[in-house]
């Protein structure tokens, strides 16, 4: 049998840990969603019912922007969840979700699963 990427991840998983000191987040969910109206004043504050500290492995990579005619970088900030690391009644990383690393709270820009390694584009909240 041949080398399963999956296994691979697993395998390097707690080593990539360990060199950034075994860092872990906060992992907020919001259990009961009410809809959502641009009206209310009162959908300014975000109540999370569910929170979770999981550990994560994180990344910042500079990204390329372009607006008009300026081209400029800046700095993107990447968490990496290893799937096992879910709680079980947390299922799949969603958009509404909220991140809490080192004191600063972030929100998903985007998501993707990767061979069981959710890759989660975070910007500041």
């Amino acid at each position: 049998m041949g080398i399963k990427i999956h296994d691979v991840i697993l395998k390097i998983l707690p080593t990539l840990q360990s060199l950034e000191e075994n860092p872990t987040a906060i992992l907020k969910r919001i259990a009961h969603k009410k809809a959502y109206t641009p009206f209310d004043s009162s959908n300014t504050t975000e109540n999370y019912d569910k929170s979770y500290t999981i550990p994560i492995i994180y990344s910042e990579q500079p990204e390329i922007v372009t607006s008009g005619n300026n081209i400029t970088t800046q700095k993107k900030m990447y968490i990496y969840i290893h799937e096992k690391d879910l709680p079980e009644d947390f299922g799949e990383i969603r958009l509404d979700d909220r991140i809490i690393f080192r004191g600063v709270r972030y929100k998903p820009v985007s998501i993707r699963n990767m061979f069981g390694l959710w890759e989660v584009k975070v910007e500041k909240v």
